[in-house]
């Protein structure tokens, strides 16, 4: 495989798991400790960031279109890892009332 299919497919393939866990949380019905909200959050950080700090360290290696998925994966990372500690926040404030 091909350095330049490995820059496509990695973002790509971390922005559709990182929808799907935010789409099968969004349908989940039950309780979650916040705990997990916040793991969830850090994870979706640490992807978000890897993914940025390899474009711009090796930026010749993606191409205008990989580069593009990077910085879109990246944003659903952090919107993602909001939605986590809002929801964190939230499971904290049930705990405690």
């Amino acid at each position: 495989m091909s350095n330049a299919t490995l820059t496509t497919l990695f973002p790509l393939l971390s922005l559709v798991a990182m929808l799907w866990v935010l789409w099968s949380d969004s349908i989940r019905q039950g309780r979650t400790p916040a705990a997990f909200y916040i793991l969830r959050a850090l994870i979706f950080l640490a992807l978000s960031g890897v993914m940025l700090f390899n474009m711009f360290n090796y930026s010749r290696a993606y191409s205008t279109g990989s580069k593009a998925l990077v910085i879109l994966s990246a944003i659903t990372g952090v919107a993602g890892a909001g939605y986590f500690l809002g929801k964190a926040k939230l499971a904290g404030d049930r705990k405690n009332s």
